[in-house]
């Protein structure tokens, strides 16, 4: 089709836009308007009507496919020309520039792309260089808190196109403006807020006028409030004159602050109430540790200051490595721009014409590039083409304002809105439009004249749109699998039906569903293979052969449970329980146990033979031995595994390398030499010393023929390829993803073992994706589509069902997780994704992607049975309430992976047998019951492995830490109360040192931990030394004091037992490291559950206590928390004390009884239905002392 008959097919509003060739223009295009043949066509006008070369057009869309759309079109309009124009993503743009112009970057060298584990690697480096009083070094079990917020924090910065060294003056400005009225706000809310409030609130708007050089900036009568709210609307930094220094995109904190207040004074002057300043002190203040109200701004500037200087480091190591990230591409082409004014002319001078698909989706950088490229001209050659209805993507650094900013850089430009919709029929756009009109932060509220009302041109048979209501989550994914097949059975190409829902994990758990009805299914998604069991299995698996090699004996102890637990190797539970118990009682390592076991022996060899292997053998090859297979000449297993089909069960090329003939079997001693050297002594005499005592064991050579299982037979049998071909090729995928990942990624021509598993570590411990992509199976005939709201953007489909259209996933309540590290007020940077509006958007979108049929689907209930609402915005419509069927919809559940559940239930008759020794003398800690009651951790499961079949575990660097500073505590408390006075605090620390020492903890840990614990002691002493006294009793032992408190038997030591004997009074000490806590109520949910069972262990102390031989009758006076860090903020040492009533003592003894019942019944809870979190086990609980669990 030429020119002139596509010209002619346009409206009058795309003509129009087609023809306007020379200026700026703004071009609003809502859904299915047809702005992609609007762009195609506007740039043949252009070659049309000038002599402008096609070199001399940019187009810069979002996407690859955009581009390439963009460009077909064109070749179709204008032949061979179309190969010539600049079609460009922003990221393809900026390499192009950069390709052409490599002088002005990166110092002229060959830089090569930082992948996001790179990025992470470097973070962590300058953590690791930090002080450990910076805020951003906090740890967490080994891990910096904020590294990953660090490298979304420095995406953000680069994305708003600032520098360190412009954020830095940012900063400095706002703190300015704050310190000028820190006392004022401080003085208006030191007394209880009343009307008397208000008169001293207002004019602190003008204070902060007088700085920013407007008188009436923040009057507050209603004429001055109106005047700010139009200048704030506007989201202009030109209508109060920034500061000289600030970036032209940053608006003054002043104003910022100022219009703030304005506005809430004048509302409580028009409402005549308290509440509007209520509302804004809420938002804006908070109390600091003298309990004063300062801005939150000004307690959030420490981190983000510090967050800067990260930024900063960040930028020199890419330099100095010759490095770049993503986000560096249009950041240093900005900073060249700017730096090299004959850079900026040139590039102004090669594109007289630009045109910017979905320009709401640009961030600020982007943003800031146009005006480099437009130059200082006032109407400049750009068209924008875009819809603030559909801007969904701030999680990528998109600013909706950009529309805006657009029309105040150029002057009002010339703006055409396209409303004729080709794709909808009227009832969708009806709808859609009933949504997206409840936002606040649209065009239409702020451009006077502007309408955006769609109008249908499509039209079609069976239109409808409906909104169904089901009384559960399980009856809406059956319904709506059930309705898509009906569909389909009516005649509706498969391909033609999309389910869209918010996120991921919704289309996941409605796949079983869409299998159940045989439909073939496609959808895009990104798998983290390291969530996938084989690639766990492997890890663990090699951890245990590395440990064996490196004598690390202790290590390869604590991960043996979990590999031999897998089903894999074939294991039975009870044989698992009863080698834990007997290296337990025996004093062994698992792996002497196994070795002395004829049932485990077998596999504790080849696991030897597997650590032998470790220098000697290529990685590759050492991890497909690993995973039981062995390669003949030429043929890889992943090649054989891939040839093994239920009509060809016999890999050719692999072979299983556990079969045993009498041939192959060897004794444990034969294996010991065989290994030499690579095993401790430790081990090797006690293998050797089982070795030689064969003739009191039974025999433990396995008999011919004997073989053991492996993870290939387990995950590649012809069975599993019958049954779940879509598990058994995601699982070679993830095979083949992890070798391509690793051989990108490993530059030594011949990594180890050792390499693998930094790199599995590295990726964790960055919380970097190991990511496979799931393609769209496009060439599969007869699939449905799924996909999340954000991937619908820019499709469309016959029929679409939005599906979990709740509230809280969609509407008002959402609940977002809050920033480690928070903006100012006037530099908000991180994504508006958690605002309403942007939800809104996102819901109007997947409405628009529908053509003739949009379903949307709701619940009552969720998956845990709680009650749920339909989304805010959808609250107009009448739902369609589809019943229950007869036979309600069962929960079809993912299978997830839990190696200690299959150890744990059900529990056998056998399995009593095997711990009734065990629990004729158990005696119950307060550890053991933490951990029973705590489900966020397991609960009865975690206490039956743990701590009734002992199974092993590694000590982590932060309870090694602890472990050392209690230590040096107890030994200040002994010799205090053998001399009568304190020791030298040098004595002390130096208890310390040698405390750690004893933890064997890595250098890099060790070096920190020892900085860390001297300081806290150090702080600990200087504070508490006039608070000991040498009646304190450390590590006070209740083991032997028959302690029984109904029928439970319990025993406990105490950190430090104050006793007065001639008084018959006890005070009890607990010492603890870590985070101290103000007080009992904790903010977080970890905090909330930490300081439960802190109370809880204060009560267990008491009852301990009056409940013992020796001290029954003492009275029992109190019980503290002593936490031996200081505050961070304030450097006090705090603690927390508290008292118990009869009656919360009773009630606490009451669950002792009923979890010592369930203990030594061995009847334990299924907690499969808590949440595993505070309100979680505080219902658990309430359940065991009412006798619901």
């Amino acid at each position: 089709m030429d020119f002139h008959t596509r010209y002619a097919t346009l409206n009058a509003n795309q003509r129009q836009a087609v023809d306007y060739i020379h200026g700026s223009l703004l071009v609003i295009a809502g859904p299915g308007t047809g702005k992609t043949e609007l762009l195609s066509m506007r740039t043949a006008q252009i070659l049309r009507q000038t002599d402008t070369l096609p070199d001399s057009i940019l187009c810069l869309t979002f996407t690859e496919s955009g581009a390439a759309n963009m460009r077909q079109r064109l070749r179709q309009i204008i032949g061979e020309d179309a190969y010539k124009i600049a079609i460009h993503t922003f990221h393809s743009f900026g390499t192009e520039i950069i390709n052409q112009h490599r002088q002005y970057f990166f110092r002229g060298a060959d830089a090569q792309p930082a992948d996001e584990l790179t990025q992470h690697q470097i973070v962590t480096g300058i953590l690791e260089g930090l002080d450990w009083r910076n805020p951003l070094s906090v740890k967490n079990n080994g891990e910096f808190v904020y590294a990953s917020e660090l490298i979304r924090v420095i995406s953000e910065f680069k994305q708003s196109g600032l520098t360190p060294a412009e954020l830095r003056l940012v900063m400095a400005d706002n703190q300015r403006v704050i310190a000028d009225i820190a006392s004022d706000i401080q003085q208006v809310f030191a007394t209880k807020i009343s009307k008397k409030t208000i008169e001293l609130f207002a004019p602190l708007a003008e204070k902060i006028a007088e700085r920013i050089g407007e008188e009436n900036a923040a009057k507050t009568s209603k004429e001055g409030a109106t005047e700010l709210s139009e200048n704030a609307a506007s989201s202009a930094p030109h209508h109060i004159k920034p500061s000289a220094a600030l970036p032209s995109s940053i608006t003054p904190y002043a104003q910022v602050l100022a219009l703030s207040i304005a506005h809430a004074a004048q509302e409580a002057i028009d409402a005549n109430s308290t509440k509007p300043l209520t509302a804004w002190k809420n938002k804006w203040c908070e109390k600091n540790a003298a309990g004063e109200f300062v801005l939150k701004d000004f307690a959030a500037s420490e981190k983000l200051s510090a967050a800067i200087d990260v930024y900063e480091a960040y930028g020199n190591v890419l330099a100095e490595r010759s490095l770049f990230d993503y986000d560096d591409m249009i950041l240093s082409i900005i900073q060249a721009c700017e730096a090299h004014p004959e850079l900026r002319a040139n590039l102004q001078e090669q594109f007289q014409f630009i045109m910017v698909d979905e320009f709401q989706d640009t961030n600020l950088a982007q943003l800031r590039l146009l005006f480099d490229l437009t130059g200082d001209e006032d109407n400049p050659n750009i068209m924008a083409v875009g819809d603030d209805d559909q801007a969904i993507f701030s999680f990528q650094g998109a600013d909706v304002g950009n529309i805006q900013r657009f029309r105040q850089q150029y002057h009002d430009p010339k703006i055409i809105v396209l409303t004729d919709n080709y794709r909808s029929v009227a009832d969708i756009l009806t709808a859609a439009r009933g949504v997206i009109t409840q936002g606040t932060d649209r065009l239409e509220n702020t451009i006077d004249g502007l309408s955006k009302q769609l109008t249908a041109h499509a039209s079609g048979s069976g239109a409808r749109v409906e909104v169904q209501e089901f009384t559960s989550v399980s009856e809406e994914r059956a319904g709506v699998a059930q309705q898509i097949a009906e569909l389909i059975k009516r005649g509706a190409d498969p391909a033609h039906i999309t389910v869209i829902a918010r996120h991921h994990k919704e289309l996941i758990e409605l796949l079983p569903y869409l299998y159940r009805q045989s439909l073939t299914v496609n959808y895009e998604r990104h798998d983290d293979i390291l969530e996938q069991d084989i690639i766990q299995a492997l890890d663990k698996l090699a951890r245990v052969v590395m440990a064996i090699h490196q004598n690390n004996l202790d290590v390869a102890n604590s991960l043996l449970p979990e590999v031999i637990a897998h089903p894999a190797f074939g294991f039975s539970a009870l044989d698992i329980w009863r080698l834990s118990l007997h290296a337990y009682k025996n004093r062994e390592l698992w792996l002497e146990s196994m070795l002395a076991n004829s049932t485990f022996q077998p596999f504790g060899e080849w696991l030897l033979e597997r650590a032998k292997d470790v220098p000697n053998l290529p990685l590759e090859e050492q991890l497909d031995k690993l995973l039981g297979l062995e390669i003949d000449a030429g043929i890889t297993p992943i090649d054989s595994v891939q040839r093994t089909s239920p009509e060809n069960p016999q890999t050719p090329g692999a072979k299983r390398v556990f079969d045993r003939d009498s041939s192959g079997a060897h004794s444990g001693r034969e294996l010991l030499q065989s290994t030499g050297e690579e095993l401790s002594s430790e081990l090797r005499t006690a293998i050797a010393a089982r070795a030689s005592s064969d003739a009191r064991r039974e025999k433990r050579s396995p008999s011919k023929g004997s073989s053991l299982n492996s993870l290939a037979d387990h995950y590649f049998s012809p069975d599993n390829l019958a049954q779940n071909p879509d598990a058994y090729l995601t699982t070679l995928e993830s095979l083949r993803t992890l070798r391509q990942k690793l051989r990108d990624r490993t530059t030594d021509a011949t990594p180890t073992l050792a390499d693998f598993l930094e790199f599995i570590d590295l990726h964790r411990s960055t919380k970097t994706r190991l990511t496979h992509i799931r393609p769209q199976a496009s060439a599969l005939g007869g699939a449905i589509n799924l996909m999340t709201a954000h991937k619908s953007k820019g499709l469309e489909f016959p029929h679409v069902f939005v599906i979990g259209a709740i509230d809280s996933a969609w509407g008002e309540k959402v609940r977002s997780r809050s920033r480690l590290i928070r903006y100012p007020a006037n530099l908000q940077l991180q994504p508006a994704g958690t605002s309403y509006d942007e939800r809104l958007r996102l819901f109007f979108v997947a409405m628009t992607r529908a053509k003739t049929t949009l379903t949307m689907t709701y619940s009552q209930t969720n998956d845990a049975g709680g009650d749920t609402m339909i989304a805010s915005f959808l609250t107009d419509h009448t739902p369609t309430i589809i019943p229950a069927a007869n036979t309600p919809a069962t929960q079809i559940t993912v299978a997830q992976t839990d190696w200690s559940a299959r150890l744990s239930a059900p529990i056998t008759a056998e399995l009593k047998d095997v711990l009734a020794p065990t629990l004729e003398t158990y005696k119950l800690s307060v550890t053991h019951l933490n951990n029973f009651l705590d489900i966020s951790r397991g609960g009865p499961q975690n206490f039956l492995l743990n701590n009734l079949l002992r199974f092993p575990s590694a000590k982590s660097p932060a309870a090694s830490y602890g472990t050392a500073i209690h230590a040096s505590l107890q030994q200040l408390h002994n010799l205090l109360r053998a001399d009568h006075r304190l020791p030298p605090a040098e004595r002390i620390l130096q208890h310390f040192r040698t405390s750690l020492e004893t933890q064997h903890l890595p250098p890099d840990d060790f070096e920190l931990y020892l900085d860390k614990g001297t300081a806290a002691l150090t702080a600990f002493l200087d504070a508490k030394s006039s608070d000991f006294h040498d009646t304190e009793l450390a590590e006070l032992d209740f083991a032997h004091q028959g302690v029984v408190v109904g029928s439970a038997r319990l025993t406990g030591k105490l950190d430090v037992a104050d006793i007065d004997k001639h008084n018959k009074t006890i005070f009890v000490t607990d010492y603890k490291t870590g985070k101290p806590s103000h007080s009992w109520k904790g903010t977080s949910d970890y905090e909330k559950i930490k300081l439960h069972k802190y109370r809880q262990q204060l009560m267990f102390y008491q009852l301990l206590v009056t409940s013992s031989r020796d001290y029954g009758n003492f009275t029992f006076t109190g019980a503290r928390l002593q936490f031996v860090e200081p505050d961070m903020k304030t450097g006090d040492i705090l603690s927390l004390e508290d008292t118990f009533s009869e009656e919360e003592l009773a009630e606490f003894a009451r669950l002792i009884g009923v979890v010592w019942r369930k203990i030594t019944t061995l009847e334990l809870p299924d907690i499969s239905g808590y949440p595993a979190d505070y309100k979680g086990m505080v219902q658990f609980e309430n359940d065991l002392l009412t006798g619901a669990a």
